[in-house]
């Protein structure tokens, strides 16, 4: 059986956390990510954005000494609607959001994700664990969303023992 926390720690390993990236996950649930990365930072900072009000209460509390310090600061909002005030971001990532995989239009997301990421910086799309063909479903839907919206796919990284993928992608 995979943990939980075994995925959150590949994801951050992915990531490549650096001490000071400023990092915007979306859709955080309990804040088991946020905490990970928290940790790996001394001058920057993760912002966690989810839509679920209880999901936000238990994100905070689980983070609160990165609260406190400043190093992490969560939202209850989801990505249509949110605005930092101008801040630009190194990393953005997600776990198991939908849109990314569904035929339905994605500009006002990959709108909003444009005016969020920092020149040079990186979409981390990861979904897992998945059973029987499930990577093979989603993966045609993201790159072609993907193609799209004109983001360039840097990389597909699949690991088999936890059943979970990311795809990386930038905008030119």
């Amino acid at each position: 059986m995979i943990k939980k926390h075994e995925r959150i720690t590949w994801a951050s390993e992915i990531l490549n956390v650096r001490s000071d990236d400023y990092i915007l996950e979306i859709g955080c649930g309990v804040g088991l990510a946020a905490e990970e990365i928290a940790q790996r930072l001394t001058k920057g900072k993760i912002t966690a954005i989810d839509r679920s009000p209880a999901m936000i209460a238990k994100a905070i509390n689980r983070n609160k000494k990165f609260v406190e310090e400043g190093t992490a600061q969560f939202f209850e909002t989801e990505l249509l609607r949110f605005s930092n005030k101008g801040a630009k971001y190194d990393k953005v990532f997600c776990f198991n959001i939908n849109f990314f995989w569904t035929n339905k239009s994605i500009a006002g997301e990959v709108s909003i994700l444009r005016s969020l990421l920092a020149k040079k910086g990186v979409l981390y799309i990861f979904y897992g664990p998945m059973f029987g063909d499930g990577f093979a479903k989603i993966s045609t839907s993201v790159c072609k969303n993907l193609e799209r919206e004109k983001l360039t796919r840097i990389e597909r990284v699949h690991n088999e023992s936890l059943r979970c993928c990311c795809f990386k992608a930038a905008f030119p």
